[in-house]
C-alpha cells in the first residue's frame, strides 16, 4: 500500500540507484566469482525497466525546450511591433544581447551590431556626442540615466532615440553590466518643434514672433548688463491700403518681402522679429546710436525700390523709432515701449527714422490711447452720428443732409473729428469706420421716409481707402438692398484725390452711377490742377471747400476765386454746393453767383437724428426765409 502512494517519479528514482548499486555488486562479485553472470543478468533487466523514464525525461524536456522557444518567438514579435529595442551587454564576459527591434529603430541587421559592438555610437549625430560622453560618465558610477540623442541610418534619415539607461556595479564599484531599453521619439520631437515653432515663430514670415523677441531682449538685458542695445521699432507706411484695396492675401505676401529685406539690411548685426499686422522689432547687440543709426538707415535705403508681388509693383516705406540701453530703459518694456513711441513720431513726418527722447511722450500716449479706443470705440457704442442740413440758397428749403460722425470717448469727453478722422485714415480704421457710417445713415434716411419725410437725398462721405477697395461697390449695393432705400436717395461724396487714378476712378464712379447713386466731389478746388478731368467723370455735384468760403470776406482776388469755382461747376452742368457758411456775407456772395446749395452754421450746426426730424416737419423742411 505504501508503495502504491509513492510517486512514480520516487520509484523510478529508487530502481535508478538500485541498478546502480546492482553494478557495483555484480563487478564486485565477478571478480571474485567470475563463472556466476545473475547479477549481470538481474542487472539488464533492471536496466531496461529504467528505459521508459528515461524516455518519459527526454520527452519532458523536449517538450519544455519547445515551450520556450515558442515564448521566446511571439516575445520577439511583440519587440518587432513596437519602435523598441533592448541592449544588454555583461561586461566580465563580454557577452552581448540585442533584441530585433534594434533593426527597425537604427536600420542596421543584428549581425552588424554583433559583428560591431559600438555601432551604435559610431552612427550618432555629431552634435550629440556630447550626451553620449555625459551618458557614459554617469553609467560608470552606476546611476542610471535617460538620454535623447539622434541616430543616422544607412539611407541618411535622421531619427530621435529615448535611451534608458540601467547599469549594475559589483561590491568594489565597478561597472559589471549594463542595459538599455532604447524607443523611437521622431514623431513625439516632430510635435514638440511644431509646437515650439507656434509658439516662438512667426507662421507667415518665419521671423521670430514678439514672444521669442521678448525672451532673446530679456536674455540679453539680463546676461550683458555692461553692454549696449538698441530697440528698432519698425511700421510698414501705409500698408492698410494696400490689405483694404488688393486683400488680404496680397498683403500677406508683400509682409513676407518686407521680411526679407529686413534680414537682408540687418544681417547679422541683430535679431528681426514681427511684433503682428505691420509691425517688426529688431534688437541690435552692442550697439550705439550712430551704429543704430547706421544700420536704419540700410533698412530705409532696402526699401528704395518697389516691391513685386503676383506681378504689381509696390511702393512701401518703414518709419522706424529707436530707443538705446541703458539711456532709454533698463528692461524690454520700457524698452519696446519708448521705441514705439518714436516710431509714432517718425510716422507723423513720414518715412523717417527717430530717437526716443522723454518729450515724445506726452504727444503720443495721447495717440496710443485715442488709437487704441477707436478700435474698440464701434462695438461699444461710442460713435454717433448728427446731420447737418443742406439748404436751397433759392428756397431756404433743406434738400439734403450730411451724415458726420461723432465720438465720445469714455476718458477723454468729445474726440473732434479732426483729431481722430486721420488717426483713422493712418491706421487703416477708416474703411470699418466708413462702411458703419454708410450703413447707419442710409438705415437713418429710411426711417425718416417711413415717417413722411422724404424729398431728399443723404450725404455720406468716402474715404479714399474705401474707394479703392475691391469691394467697395459690392457694399455699397448690400447696404442698399438690406436698408431698402432707393439708390437715388444716397448721395456718395468723394474726395478730389481720386483723379489721381483716373483709369480706377472713372471704372468705380460709372459703376456707382450705373447704380443710381448720386455722386459729389467733397473739398472741391483744393485740387486744382485735377480740375480739367472732371468732366470725364460722372459727376452730379461739387462742394467748395470751407477753406474757399472763409475767403469771401477778405480780398477781392479771394472772392474771384470763389466766383470762378461756381462759374467752372455751372459751366461743366454740376450741381454747386457751399460747405461752410457763418455769415450774411458769404450767403449773399454765394447767390449772388448762382451757388445752388449752401451748408454751415449759418442755416444749423451738425444735429443728432431726432432733432433733424423735428426741422424737417416744422415749416414743411423750409429752415430759412431767404
Amino acid at each position: 500500500m505504501r508503495m502504491k502512494a509513492l510517486n512514480h517519479k520516487i520509484v523510478w528514482t529508487l530502481l535508478f540507484f538500485l541498478l546502480i548499486l546492482i553494478e557495483l555488486v555484480d563487478i564486485i562479485a565477478s571478480f571474485f566469482f567470475p563463472s556466476i553472470k545473475i547479477f549481470r543478468v538481474t542487472a539488464v533487466i533492471l536496466l531496461m525497466a529504467t528505459i521508459p523514464y528515461f524516455l518519459f525525461t527526454v520527452k519532458r524536456m523536449s517538450l519544455k525546450n519547445q515551450e520556450y522557444e515558442q515564448n521566446k518567438t511571439k516575445l520577439n514579435n511583440i519587440f518587432d511591433t513596437l519602435d523598441v529595442a533592448i541592449w544588454s551587454h555583461d561586461l566580465k564576459t563580454d557577452e552581448l544581447l540585442i533584441t530585433p527591434g534594434i533593426e527597425k529603430l537604427y536600420g542596421y541587421s543584428l549581425e552588424d551590431f554583433y559583428q560591431d559592438p559600438l555601432l551604435w555610437k559610431k552612427v550618432i549625430y555629431a552634435e550629440d556626442l556630447p550626451v553620449i560622453a555625459e551618458r557614459e560618465e554617469k553609467t560608470a558610477m552606476g546611476e542610471s540615466v535617460t538620454s535623447e540623442y539622434r541616430i543616422i541610418r544607412p539611407n541618411g534619415d535622421v531619427r530621435w532615440i529615448l535611451d534608458r539607461g540601467f547599469p549594475i556595479v559589483d561590491e568594489k564599484g565597478s561597472l559589471v553590466y549594463f542595459s538599455s531599453v532604447l524607443f523611437d521619439i521622431t514623431d513625439r520631437k516632430k510635435v514638440e518643434t511644431t509646437i515650439k515653432t507656434m509658439a516662438y515663430y512667426d507662421s507667415l514670415t518665419g521671423l521670430p514672433n514678439r514672444n521669442k523677441f521678448r525672451q532673446h531682449l530679456d536674455t540679453l538685458l539680463n546676461n550683458n548688463r555692461t553692454k549696449l542695445l538698441a530697440v528698432l521699432f519698425l511700421d510698414v507706411d501705409r500698408f492698410k491700403i494696400i490689405n483694404d484695396t488688393k486683400g488680404h492675401s496680397v498683403g500677406d505676401l508683400v509682409l513676407q518681402e518686407v521680411a526679407k529685406r529686413l534680414e537682408a539690411a540687418v544681417q547679422k548685426a541683430g535679431l528681426v522679429s514681427r511684433q503682428g499686422g505691420d509691425e517688426f522689432l529688431i534688437v541690435l547687440e552692442g550697439t550705439d546710436r550712430e551704429k543704430a543709426a547706421v544700420i536704419a538707415g540700410r533698412i530705409l535705403q532696402e526699401f528704395v525700390q518697389p516691391l513685386y508681388v503676383e506681378t504689381l509693383e509696390f511702393f512701401v516705406t518703414p518709419s522706424i523709432g529707436i530707443s538705446l540701453y541703458p539711456d532709454h530703459g533698463l528692461d524690454e518694456e520700457t524698452l519696446i515701449k519708448n521705441a514705439d513711441t518714436a516710431m509714432y513720431k517718425a510716422k507723423e513726418r513720414g518715412n523717417q527714422v527717430v530717437f526716443y527722447s522723454s518729450t515724445l511722450n506726452g504727444i503720443s500716449v495721447r495717440k496710443m490711447e485715442l488709437e487704441n479706443g477707436l478700435r474698440k470705440a464701434i462695438e461699444k457704442n461710442q460713435l454717433q452720428l448728427f446731420y447737418q442740413p443742406q439748404v436751397s440758397l433759392a428756397t431756404g428749403q433743406i434738400v439734403g443732409a450730411e451724415a458726420l460722425i461723432r465720438w465720445q470717448h469714455p476718458d477723454h469727453g468729445f474726440i473732434p473729428p479732426c483729431e481722430f478722422i486721420p488717426l483713422a485714415e493712418e491706421t487703416g480704421l477708416i474703411v470699418p469706420i466708413g462702411k458703419w457710417i454708410l450703413i447707419e445713415a442710409c438705415k437713418q434716411k429710411k426711417a425718416w421716409e417711413q415717417n413722411g419725410i422724404s424729398g431728399f437725398p443723404i450725404a455720406v462721405n468716402v474715404s479714399v481707402r474705401q474707394f479703392e477697395d475691391e469691394q467697395f461697390i459690392e457694399h455699397v449695393a448690400e447696404v442698399l438692398e438690406e436698408t431698402g432705400l432707393e439708390s437715388g436717395h444716397l448721395e456718395l461724396e468723394i474726395t478730389e484725390s481720386i483723379t489721381q487714378n483716373l483709369e480706377l476712378s472713372s471704372k468705380t464712379l460709372k459703376q456707382l452711377k450705373d447704380m443710381g447713386v448720386i455722386l459729389a466731389i467733397d473739398d472741391f478746388g483744393t485740387g486744382y490742377s485735377s480740375l480739367s478731368y472732371l468732366k470725364h467723370l460722372p459727376i452730379d455735384k461739387i462742394k467748395i471747400d470751407k477753406s474757399f468760403v472763409d475767403d469771401i470776406r477778405q480780398a477781392t482776388t479771394y472772392r474771384s476765386m470763389v466766383k470762378t469755382i461756381i462759374d467752372m461747376g455751372l459751366n461743366l452742368d454740376f450741381t454747386v454746393i457751399a460747405e461752410g457758411i457763418e455769415t450774411e456775407e458769404q450767403l449773399r456772395f454765394l447767390q449772388k453767383n448762382d451757388c445752388h446749395i449752401g451748408q454751415g452754421y449759418y442755416f444749423s450746426k451738425p444735429l443728432p437724428a431726432e432733432q433733424v426730424k423735428e426741422l424737417l416737419l416744422k415749416g414743411n423742411g423750409k429752415l430759412v426765409d431767404l
